[in-house]
């Protein structure tokens, strides 16, 4: 049944502030007043938001120390609070780096960014760097394949250099239906979280044509429409010898991920396992814990 929004009683908008620190803090972060009160979602962007907050705090369920926001027995967090942002700092500006590097020699590339804990602020030092990926139709393995050379080469360069994952690429034609279709809370609060480094221009008009997510975060949505600045059009390419490095590329890398989740199996660390969705416009690592976390939230917000 389709999720339907409403004003919520005051258990529901203390719940909702619960739910978006609990998920910070999963990343180990925590979170100040105005950026929890940003992220509140639909059914706490209100006027009594503030009174919520100040409730929560109050009865323990929300702790507070210099400013800073997790929920009750995530303390520990605060002490980690500095060392965990300059994490996330470094590893943006990796990020950065890399895909300036990798949008000189792919002008295929639509729209890029870095997303997962660096996006939220907060990333431990053995975290990867992940990037999202959304090129031309008929080009993706092209610039998958480009984005993985370049990824060795600076390894090789840098070889204590953060791991980049390239856990989320698609063609702009299926990012577009994705973006359409998928409509949870966990998506648009990522897609919201993105920090977009190529193709600002191309994310307005998708965050634009995704009026639904302004329905769980109305604040944070209308926030990004009026940051995003206009970037140049990127000159048109073909998509010859995309299928080809489909084929072998995206060969390899199923063949890979199998052989990764076997280990993580093998290892007992089954809160890493994760599928591969692979074809001709899409690679995508979806993490159980992930998906996990999708259902529980979808679950939470709908009203059926």
């Amino acid at each position: 049944m389709a999720t339907v929004f409403r004003r919520p009683e005051e258990k529901e908008s203390e719940a909702g502030i619960v739910q978006e620190l609990g998920h910070s803090a999963s990343f180990g972060g925590v979170m100040g007043r105005e950026e929890t009160l940003m992220w509140a979602w639909s059914e706490v962007a209100d006027d009594g938001a503030e009174d919520s907050l100040e409730r929560l705090v109050s009865n323990g369920k929300v702790l507070e120390k210099n400013g800073l926001l997790t929920v009750a027995g995530m303390e520990h967090l605060f002490e980690r609070y500095g060392d965990r942002r300059i994490s996330a700092q470094k590893r943006l500006e990796f990020g950065v780096m890399f895909l300036d590097r990798l949008r000189r020699v792919c002008p295929d590339i639509l729209m890029a960014g870095v997303s997962g804990s660096v996006s939220y602020g907060s990333s431990g030092e053995h975290d990867d760097v992940d990037i999202l990926l959304i090129t031309r139709n008929g080009s993706l393995w092209r610039v998958l394949l480009q984005a993985l050379l370049e990824a060795r080469a600076i390894r090789k360069m840098s070889p204590g250099s953060p791991t980049l994952c390239l856990c989320y690429s698609m063609e702009e034609t299926a990012f577009r239906k994705e973006a359409e279709c998928h409509r949870s809370r966990l998506f648009a609060r990522d897609f919201l979280r993105l920090r977009t480094v190529v193709g600002g221009e191309t994310y307005r008009r998708i965050l634009a044509d995704s009026e639904w997510m302004r329905d769980y975060y109305p604040r944070m949505f209308d926030e990004r429409i009026s940051e995003t600045q206009k970037q140049a059009a990127l000159r048109d390419s073909t998509g010859k010898g995309n299928y080809m490095q489909y084929i072998a590329l995206g060969g390899y890398l199923a063949i890979a991920a199998a052989f990764r989740n076997a280990r993580f199996r093998r290892d007992g660390q089954t809160d890493r396992l994760f599928r591969a969705v692979i074809g001709k416009d899409r690679c995508i690592y979806e993490s159980v814990k992930w998906k996990k976390l999708e259902e529980n939230l979808d679950e939470q917000s709908e009203i059926n």
